[in-house]
């Protein structure tokens, strides 16, 4: 049996409906990882930006049967009761998943769709940093920065000190404090706290340069799963 997940227009409704294809596509233009699992945590649907992390395998990934599971075993336990207790007790849990140094937090949350089918869950992804690199240079555009605010602001972003992106670009410390007094002018903020918060505002976007396919990237890392998102509409579970 095939599970939409969302009501998909009738076939002579071309003027107000929103085809499965177009659903799945904006999924994809998110930089917010998004998996879809049944009860027992079995993967049934994931975006671009979730098949990336499962490709990458450092926390998460998909092991026998399309099951999550998760690197060294750590947290795994919580992640199984989470998509168990969304599924079949509409709670709303947070799950961080550690790993040696890498940390991966994971929104898990009721599906509920309108055709009453089967329990499912909702994963959510957190983001590995606060900006993108294609949010960053939007932003970029939207302040009238230059392409050196545009890096310096990046650098900010990533936590690095003002005199290590001196020494990085070997330029003197004054032209990069100069450029930080230019990105707070155009910002209109004081602080790197009031940056972080715009920052944080942002709406979720596509998270690399180059991701404005053609055509849908085939599943990767997850082989024989036909619940891919850019699969297609008629395969997934």
């Amino acid at each position: 049996m095939t599970t939409h997940l969302w009501p998909l227009a009738a076939p002579h409704d071309t003027g107000n409906g929103v085809g499965a294809d177009a659903l799945l596509a904006a999924l994809d233009a998110l930089d917010t990882g998004v998996l879809v699992c049944d009860a027992r945590g079995r993967l049934l649907v994931c975006n671009h930006a979730a098949r990336r992390e499962l490709d990458v395998g450092g926390l998460l990934r998909v092991g026998h049967d399309a099951m999550l599971d998760v690197a060294g075993g750590a947290g795994l336990l919580a992640l199984r009761r989470a998509v168990h207790g969304a599924a079949f007790d509409h709670s709303h849990q947070l799950v961080a998943l550690r790993h040696a140094e890498q940390c991966l937090l994971l929104a898990v949350q009721p599906l509920r769709t309108s055709d009453g089918g089967p329990p499912r869950a909702l994963l959510l992804t957190g983001r590995r940093g606060l900006c993108p690199r294609l949010a960053l240079q939007h932003l970029g555009r939207l302040y009238a920065l230059t392409p050196a605010e545009v890096s310096v602001l990046g650098g900010l972003l990533d936590g690095v000190r003002i005199s290590d992106m001196a020494r990085a670009r070997k330029v003197k410390l004054s032209t990069v404090r100069t450029q930080v007094a230019a990105l707070r002018a155009k910002l209109g903020v004081q602080r790197m706290d009031d940056i972080t918060r715009l920052v944080a505002e942002l709406p979720p976007m596509l998270g690399a340069l180059g991701r404005q396919d053609a055509q849908p990237a085939a599943p990767r890392g997850l082989s024989g799963l036909s619940a891919s998102v850019s699969s297609g509409a008629g395969q997934r579970q």
